[in-house]
């Protein structure tokens, strides 16, 4: 791992303030920490590779099929000075994408416990899901799209290399219509029903917008 790759994992690292985060502030935090990390990745141009995942950290990517009731398509822990990510086999390229960039997410946050004490473990769950939306179709890169003339769940989905339910819910979330013609106009930001941005997250939104311009620090 090269120093500028180090430097980039601590930098979205220490977007996550020291405090206890309500749940629409660790939403706020998660895209910026996205963000950061999808512009250093050079994602509002291509698709990010799985490569360029793995490099950020020592990580071992792990596939077998998952045998439980309680399904789960992956998980990560800490073992011999690497992570080990475990995918689900079973699953589709495109989820299984989809889950290595959601454990990156909890990758980062080890450690940082103290920001997610007043979260439930599906509200973090929540949280992991809108970072690896907010990577693997960073804003840049669909409205990229979009201009280019892709209007369609199916088309972008295949272009971020998502699956098209994942694409659907970026779409609803960006306030991008799923169902669009070439003069179809689209409004900034709609309501995050399933566990990401809401209404009322623009006040704690522009607290945490300070703290971050402030570096507060990880």
């Amino acid at each position: 791992m090269t120093p500028q790759k180090q430097l980039t994992l601590t930098e979205v690292r220490r977007i996550l303030p020291r405090r206890a985060l309500t749940y629409d502030e660790a939403i706020t935090v998660a895209e910026h920490q996205a963000n950061r990390l999808a512009q250093a990745l050079g994602a509002d141009q291509r698709s990010i590779q799985e490569a360029a995942l793995t490099s950020l950290t020592r990580m071992e990517i792990v596939r077998s099929s998952f045998e439980s009731d309680d399904h789960h398509s992956g998980s990560s822990s800490y073992q011999a000075g690497r992570w080990i990510v475990q995918l689900d086999a079973s699953e589709s390229a495109a989820r299984q994408r989809f889950t290595l960039a959601h454990e990156l997410k909890h990758i980062i946050d080890a450690g940082s416990g103290r920001a997610y004490r007043q979260l439930t473990d599906q509200q973090i769950e929540r949280v992991c899901d809108h970072f690896a939306g907010c990577l693997l179709m960073s804003k840049r890169a669909v409205y990229r799209l979009w201009g280019d003339g892709l209007r369609t769940p199916e088309a972008l989905a295949s272009a971020c290399r998502v699956s098209l339910t994942a694409m659907k819910v970026r779409l609803t979330i960006m306030g991008l219509p799923i169902n669009s013609g070439p003069r179809q106009r689209f409004s900034c930001r709609r309501a995050y029903r399933t566990g990401a941005l809401s209404d009322s997250l623009r006040t704690s939104e522009s607290a945490v917008h300070g703290e971050i311009a402030q570096g507060v620090p990880a």
